[in-house]
């Protein structure tokens, strides 16, 4: 298990380029930025000085912070707060969707199962097919063609086929099939949609490297 010492060194001497999100992202400046001493993780955050930068004032800097700003801590590390910005575990219990049994344990309620059995009830996704691609499947061969660098290869509406193929219009990973269901108001509305996941997260998009899952799963994989 690295400690923290390790990971500032990582930050300071990465094995390789780092990049925010998207490759052409750099940072502007050194992304360690020292310690901060807190009681726990919220209580450490609040102790940073304002070091950003406000939208509304065109990239200038300005001496104070925001009204407010967004930050994420591991449950216990700070307070619970309801809302847009409560995680969404809470979200789920306050629905009634799921219910705690541990500090890690949930077991999904009546409720939950019936949200389930109306979304998998919901219309499939259109199949893509070799010049009839439904617009999920153009969103996202140009997303993942974009992604790949000027030396790897292009993704192909024969690449996403071949993925649709090799799962059978359901998630690679929780087999659940695909649909297009709307749910929620946030900018990834349609959770059981699908999605291209890279295996290998170092490799490129290519169909040897690629694999269909919902957005739901995508997301919880880029944050886990």
């Amino acid at each position: 298990m690295p400690t923290l010492d390790d990971l500032a060194k990582a930050l300071d001497e990465p094995a390789r380029p780092l990049f925010i999100g998207r490759k052409p992202c750099l940072p502007a400046s050194r992304l360690f930025a020292g310690w901060s001493d807190g009681r726990d993780a919220h209580h450490a955050l609040a102790r940073i000085p304002w070091q950003g930068v406000s939208h509304a004032t065109a990239g200038e800097r300005r001496k104070e912070p925001p009204s407010h700003l967004r930050a994420q801590w591991p449950e216990g590390e700070g307070p619970y707060l309801r809302g847009r910005d409560e995680q969404p575990a809470a979200r789920l219990q306050q629905d009634g969707s799921i219910e705690k049994l541990g500090s890690k344990t949930y077991i999904i309620t009546e409720r939950g199962r019936a949200f389930l059995r109306r979304v998998l009830r919901a219309a499939p996704v259109d199949a893509p097919r070799i010049g009839r691609m439904p617009p999920w499947a153009r969103r996202l061969i140009y997303a993942a063609s974009q992604r790949n660098g000027p030396e790897e290869p292009r993704f192909t509406e024969t690449d996403l086929t071949t993925l649709w193929q090799r799962c059978g219009g359901s998630c690679a990973i929780t087999r659940l099939e695909f649909t297009d269901e709307k749910v929620g108001t946030g900018r990834a509305k349609r959770a059981f949609a699908p999605s291209v996941d890279k295996i290998d997260s170092e490799g490129a998009y290519t169909v040897e490297n690629c694999r269909l899952v919902m957005v739901a799963v995508n997301f919880a994989l880029n944050t886990w």
